[in-house]
């Protein structure tokens, strides 16, 4: 079953970067930002499947794991945004302490 997605995936990989290579230079910014949230994607949602063990034969198993990774991803970006919250929040001034002390 993994063999079989791996070889899914760099298919898929490949067929994106052969169209990578084709496509106009216009288009190449578009193409890169679509491969890294493809890329982005893809491991985020195997790292739920292998870390969660969910059971994508089933729709219940599929709801699950979409629930999980939607858990998951909303876990993330209120992490970031309280991380992003706490460094605006800190003094970013000079010490003027230090400054001293290298003046004596």
């Amino acid at each position: 079953m993994v063999a079989g997605q791996l070889i899914t995936l760099a298919v898929t990989l490949v067929t994106v970067f052969i169209v990578m290579k084709i496509a106009s230079k216009k288009q190449e910014l578009a193409i890169r930002v679509v491969l890294f949230l493809f890329a982005a994607f893809m491991l985020s949602a195997g790292y739920v499947f292998f870390a969660y063990n969910v059971n994508l034969t089933s729709i219940d198993g599929v709801v699950d794991a979409t629930k999980i990774y939607f858990s998951w991803v909303g876990n993330i970006f209120h992490n970031t945004v309280r991380v992003s919250g706490y460094a605006i929040h800190q003094d970013w001034g000079i010490n003027t302490t230090v400054i001293e002390n290298l003046k004596k």
